[in-house]
This record gives C-alpha cells, sequence and structure tokens, in this order.
C-alpha cells in the first residue's frame, strides 16, 4: 500500500521579510496634511488643531483596500493601527502601504524587517485581529466622517461638532475675524460658518 499525496490546506496566516517584487502602487487617497510652513505660526497651529478635529472623526470603509493606507488610517476596530501596535509599526518596511499590499490572496503578508523572538508575540495578537477581516475585490475604499449618519461630510456638521468640543461663546468678538489679513472670501467663510448662517 502507498500513502495517500493529500496537499495539506494552504495557511490561513503567513509571514513575510521581504519585498514583494511588484511594489507598484496606486497613490492612497487618504487626505493629506498640508505644508503649513509658509503660513504665520498663529494660522498654521489653527489649522493643525483643525486638521486634529477633523482626522479624529475620519475613518473608512474598506472595499478592495487598495487606497486604505494599512497602519496610518483607521479601518479596523474604529482605531488606528499604528498606535495599537507601535513596535509592528516600527518593524513595517513600508509604514505608508496599502491595506491590499499586506495581503497575498486571501491570507496577511505583512512585510516587517527582521524581527526578534520577543516581537512575535505583538504579531501573533495583530494576525488574530486581523484574522476574521476580508477584503471585497469588486468594492471601492470608501472615505467616511463623522460619528452618526451616513459619513457624508458637510460644513454644517464639522461646525456642530467643532462648537460641542470647543464651546464657542456667544461672547466671541466677531468683528476680529473681519481684521485678520486673509483672503475676503475665506474671512466670509469664517464668518459665515462660526455665525451659525
Amino acid at each position: 500500500m502507498t500513502p495517500s499525496t493529500s496537499s495539506a490546506p494552504p495557511p490561513l496566516l503567513t509571514y513575510h521579510r521581504h519585498p514583494r517584487p511588484d511594489d507598484s502602487r496606486p497613490p492612497p487617497e487618504s487626505l493629506p496634511a498640508e505644508d503649513l510652513s509658509t503660513e504665520s505660526p498663529s494660522i498654521a497651529t489653527r489649522k493643525g488643531k483643525l486638521w486634529e478635529e477633523f482626522s479624529q472623526h475620519k475613518h473608512f470603509t474598506v472595499g478592495n483596500g487598495l487606497h486604505i493606507r494599512f497602519w496610518r488610517d483607521k479601518w479596523l476596530c474604529n482605531t488606528v493601527l499604528m498606535d495599537d501596535y507601535p513596535g509592528l509599526f516600527y518593524l513595517a518596511r513600508d509604514p505608508d502601504s496599502t491595506i491590499s499590499q499586506n495581503r497575498d490572496g486571501t491570507t496577511w503578508s505583512i512585510m516587517f524587517r527582521n524581527m526578534q523572538d520577543w516581537e512575535f508575540n505583538e504579531l501573533i495578537k495583530l494576525l488574530q485581529t486581523l484574522q476574521s477581516f476580508s477584503l471585497n475585490t469588486q468594492a471601492t475604499d470608501q472615505f467616511k466622517w463623522g460619528t452618526t449618519g451616513a459619513g457624508n461630510y458637510t460644513v454644517s456638521a464639522t461646525y456642530k461638532q467643532s462648537r460641542a468640543l470647543n464651546a464657542v461663546t456667544d461672547h466671541w468678538p466677531w468683528k476680529l475675524i473681519w481684521k485678520i489679513k486673509l483672503p475676503p472670501k475665506i474671512i466670509c467663510f469664517c464668518w459665515t460658518a462660526l455665525y451659525e448662517a
């Protein structure tokens, strides 16, 4: 009798240390932070705070994973993986890689530099978190904003969120808006947004 030569099922999770030869990917469509170095420090600080407030409420609905950054975008469990797994983020070959670049068919194929033995526990936790997740290759990735509703961005929703966070009072010096050295259309927009028009 000869033993049967049945092939073993493919592994669900794999680990690769080397980059893939086809490292071409479309640029991520995540909103980039603006270069604020040419503006005055006070305006740059205000824009930075607004960007932080905006970013707190952005998230993604994963489709094919071509445009969502694996480590830096909020797409899994309403959190950013680089914050939950900082040790693995430090070891990642490409911290800006997309979700689809970290997949090989139906298995996770995350690219890291050489790891030490004690770093594998964190990798196992990450792979267990990712195990139940699957991509929908027929759908495209979607950007969502907000905590309720359809996830569409509106100025009104942003204003309400900002007002709730910052508690803008009715005694705010509205006339100061007109003295800022900015283009008139920006000043009018700011005044309109702040005045609930």
